[in-house]
């Protein structure tokens, strides 16, 4: 996870609002998508990991019923690997904003990410592979907390890898300069007027260009 946060923070950090929310088409997220997808579905997680923290953390029905967590960590795990391009419709609940994202999104994520890695510090003593947790997607998908992290560190791999392939778009948006101002370019001018150049008279005649 921390290194998911370095590999964002270097890769987009300088990134303007504009290039953030570029998009190839319609039917692709923006870089400032997948990570705002990424901020919706891992929040989604904590009040289990404050339960789990607390030891308060009990078992649904779901979570109850042996042999399913198994099953869907390891299917999910295998899923949302990033070398698998095959694509999967997400949950209404868990899409990004249809409009154009704030220009902060990447100090939102970092925070973000800061929050998951001090949970994932707290949780570090628990017996990960025996508590039972419910997929905030399926309330009838269930694995355990060893799996849940696998699950949360694959799928932020997968859309940094979605953002990059964005990133590396064919007409993605060129770094723009930042236009000067009107007293900007005046104080340019100023500086190169020729009334501005003092030439020394002192100097004998030859010494004088």
């Amino acid at each position: 996870m921390q290194t998911i946060s370095d590999e964002v923070a270097k890769q987009f950090g300088t990134l303007s609002t504009e290039q953030l929310n570029w998009k190839p088409n319609t039917d692709t997220w923006s870089i400032a998508q997948c990570l705002e997808h990424l901020i919706i579905i891992n929040k989604a997680y904590f009040d289990t990991f404050d339960k789990i923290v607390k030891d308060e953390k009990e078992f649904s029905f779901w979570e109850s019923l042996p042999v399913l967590p198994s099953f869907f960590g390891k299917m999910l795990i295998k899923q949302l690997q990033p070398s698998n391009t095959q694509k999967y419709k997400t949950v209404e609940q868990m899409l990004p904003s249809s409009s154009a994202l704030s220009g902060d999104i990447i100090e939102q994520f970092l925070a973000h990410q800061q929050q998951l890695i001090n949970y994932v510090g707290q949780m570090n003593e628990v017996a990960h592979t025996k508590i039972i947790l419910t997929s905030p997607v399926a309330s009838f998908v269930t694995y355990n907390l060893a799996d849940a992290m696998a699950i949360i560190t694959i799928h932020e791999q997968r859309h940094y890898q979605q953002a990059l392939r964005v990133q590396q778009s064919v007409n993605f948006p060129e770094t723009i300069q930042p236009k000067q101002s009107n007293e900007q370019i005046v104080e340019a001018n100023d500086e190169l007027h020729p009334d501005s150049l003092i030439i020394p008279t002192d100097l004998p005649p030859n010494e004088i260009n």
